[in-house]
């Protein structure tokens, strides 16, 4: 729903990942064989350009509030994970752009034996599309939007390789908005996308393991055709090779290489066939310091007249660098680069932050960001200074 991809924005309790991590590092509170941490972040920000606008900058300061409660088992066999988050946002002088969003996840996995491991999950969210997508629709609020995910997944271990097999389902709904010349159909933009595929990974070199992987997955629109005329329902998938690595004790990542494919429906809508690619590195040159660079590809869907979707590519590099105690700086750079099939328009963003904060209680965060397409109008550069404080209980 955003132009900044997660693992470029300034540190948030957003991400699933994130609040599993936290609640195993929390103490909690012990509720039989579960521990329940509850946290609380609030903050606020100054936002140069809230509208994402090549003229005319609007600007505004902004608060924000974001409890959430994590839950973890403490189990010899099986496991659990829940947590559910809100964030409130509200504008000093627009109060039209504020947003509660919401998402709640559960994780589980039944042991059914020391190979094999069942996996189950979902997620619930009520969000709302950030001004600066390249999809954002000219309401004169910020569209909403809800996502319902669920999966399930199969792990088994024989002899020296282990074989994950998955399937899940993703259903996005988006609401209508009023613009200047009335209410803005986004009925057209609900879709539904069914996900299948599996991984084979050899695991005897614990510094090397070679995995191959192929994913399919099938994208079905509610609206048939689109406002547009088009049919924007469409299949795909994703096969190559990578591996997993680790050249040392301070040096890890994961590569993936291989071919993405999309065919599409509507006949004036060419087929999408190219390469693919992912990969992750982590150094830790000393004690407190750590270094990550990623990439990685995707084909992604968009309503853009005449265009079936864009092939989505995204660089990013993080420091971090422990100072003295709990004090520690971040600095964070991204390169976005969509590519709008059939429609000749490029668009490329450009941004970073850079803070300083203690590990749990306080952050600030300074953070530009900039888009240069094939379009003038939509061009524009925005500077936000995030402060936050959060704390456990």
């Amino acid at each position: 729903s955003t132009t900044v991809p997660a693992a470029a924005q300034p540190d948030s309790a957003g991400s699933a990942t994130q609040t599993k991590a936290d609640a195993a590092s929390a103490s909690g509170y012990p509720i039989g064989s579960l521990t329940l941490s509850p946290s609380l972040q609030a903050g606020g920000f100054f936002d140069d350009n809230i509208y994402a606008t090549a003229h005319h900058h609007v600007s505004d300061w902004v608060g924000s509030i974001s409890p959430r409660f994590a839950l973890q088992s403490d189990w010899d066999r099986h496991s659990l994970f829940a947590a559910a988050q809100a964030d409130l946002t509200s504008y000093l002088s627009h109060p039209h752009e504020n947003s509660i969003d919401w998402h709640a996840l559960a994780e589980g996995q039944i042991d059914v034996s020391t190979d094999t491991h069942i996996l189950l999950g979902g997620v619930v969210a009520n969000e709302h599309e950030d001004r600066s997508s390249p999809d954002a629709v000219a309401g004169l609020e910020p569209t909403p939007y809800y996502e319902r995910n669920a999966y399930v997944g199969v792990v088994h271990r024989f002899d020296d390789f282990t074989l994950r097999v998955a399937a899940a389902m993703e259903r996005l709904t988006f609401d209508n908005v009023m613009g200047q010349d009335g209410e803005i159909n986004n009925q057209d933009r609900n879709r539904v996308r069914y996900t299948f595929g599996g991984t084979l990974r050899y695991e005897r070199n614990t510094r090397f393991k070679p995995f191959l992987e192929i994913m399919g997955d099938m994208r079905r629109y509610d609206v048939i055709p689109d406002d547009n005329g088009f049919v924007r329902n469409s299949d795909g998938f994703v096969a190559g090779l990578g591996s997993v690595i680790r050249l040392s004790s301070s040096i890890s990542g994961e590569t993936f290489m291989g071919v993405v494919h999309r065919s599409y429906r509507d006949p004036a809508f060419r087929p999408l066939n190219v390469p693919d690619f992912e990969a992750t590195l982590r150094w830790r040159p000393r004690p407190g310091s750590a270094v990550v660079f990623a990439t990685e590809r995707s084909i992604e869907e968009t309503t853009m007249y005449g265009s079936p979707g864009y092939v989505y590519t995204l660089a990013l590099a993080r420091l971090e660098q422990k100072l003295t105690g709990q004090l520690g700086s971040i600095l964070r750079m991204f390169y976005v680069h969509r590519d709008f099939a059939q429609a000749g328009t490029v668009d490329n963003g450009l941004g970073g932050s850079a803070g300083f904060r203690p590990r749990v209680t306080l952050g600030v965060d300074y953070r530009y960001t900039q888009r240069v397409s094939g379009s003038a109008l939509t061009d524009f550069t925005r500077q936000q200074v995030f402060f936050r404080v959060g704390t456990r209980f």
